[in-house]
């Protein structure tokens, strides 16, 4: 047995702790270790992207999908997922309650006193001469379907949807006053505004006198109706803040028939005579307008 000194106590401590780091230094391994064999797992079992997951399948499989949702199966394999992926999101119109069949449709051009959507029928047959059932359902107000899958794909879009709807409230909460600037900027482009005339009917206008005054807000303009004092000839002035400018003049012809004599006598009466010199007018209108050319019509 040799002596026990300070030097002795001094390596044995040391060789202690050398074997404390080395089983400190291995758990650290094994717990590295744990940690990526976790992470491969949890890659392994996330889900694919819907996108992912429809892509892998077939057209006539994608297209039984939209006829399981009551919808039109038409376009290609790209079409057909992104309107897919799309109605996920967004949801689908509703079955019109009258006619069962037909869908709602928005109204892209409406006027002030149409609703916001309609049912526009079904297809009957495509043999028979009448082979559309028209439909005259009207609403303004409803309720988007949730799209759905059939029960035998095991399809996962739960974490699909909870994203998108992540996204949508996160661009609201970051940049409202741009939100609600782009809503009331749209509004405002959307407004109709009839343009103003300074014109009244009965006014003389250089040889012409205004007989009617039409303000048509729908597509934002006014239609004037003007008529020449010595030729009796129409004009219909459209004013409207648009760089192309439009404008017929019509002549009454008495022939009835479709022999073209009426269409000849138009293009007399366009070029003119002594008695009616209307045809300087009608080319400087033309060269205001810049048009290439002038035709007559019947």
């Amino acid at each position: 047995m040799a002596p026990i000194t300070r030097l002795s106590l001094k390596r044995e401590n040391n060789n202690i702790s050398n074997s404390t780091d080395e089983i400190e230094g291995n758990n650290d391994k094994k717990l590295l270790e744990i940690k990526k064999q976790k992470t491969i797992t949890t890659k392994k079992s996330k889900s694919p992207s819907l996108r992912i997951q429809l892509s892998a399948m077939t057209i006539p499989v994608l297209k039984n999908i939209l006829r399981f949702n009551h919808q039109n199966p038409f376009g290609n394999k790209s079409d057909l997922l992104s309107r897919i992926i799309y109605m996920v999101g967004h949801g689908i119109y509703p079955r019109c309650p009258k006619c069962t069949r037909g869908r709602l449709k928005p109204r892209l051009h409406r006027r002030k006193n149409q609703s916001k959507y309609y049912c526009p029928g079904f297809p009957i047959s495509f043999r028979a001469p009448a082979s559309y059932h028209q439909c005259d359902y009207v609403i303004d107000e409803f309720k988007k379907e949730k799209f759905r899958f059939p029960s035998n794909l095991n399809l996962k879009i739960n974490n699909l949807i909870s994203v998108m709807n992540l996204l949508r409230l996160c661009h609201r909460i970051i940049n409202p006053t741009r939100f609600s600037l782009n809503r009331q900027l749209q509004k405002l482009s959307i407004a109709p505004k009839t343009p103003l005339t300074s014109l009244s009917v009965g006014q003389e206008l250089n040889g012409y006198i205004v007989k009617e005054i039409t303000p048509i807000p729908e597509f934002r303009l006014t239609a004037i109706k003007l008529q020449h004092k010595l030729t009796g000839c129409q004009h219909l002035h459209i004013d409207r803040e648009h760089k192309n400018n439009v404008w017929s003049v019509a002549f009454q012809t008495t022939p009835k028939d479709d022999t073209g004599v009426a269409h000849i006598l138009e293009h007399t009466a366009l070029c003119g005579s002594e008695k009616f010199p209307c045809r300087d007018p009608f080319f400087k209108m033309t060269n205001r307008s810049m048009a290439t050319f002038m035709n007559a019509f019947t």
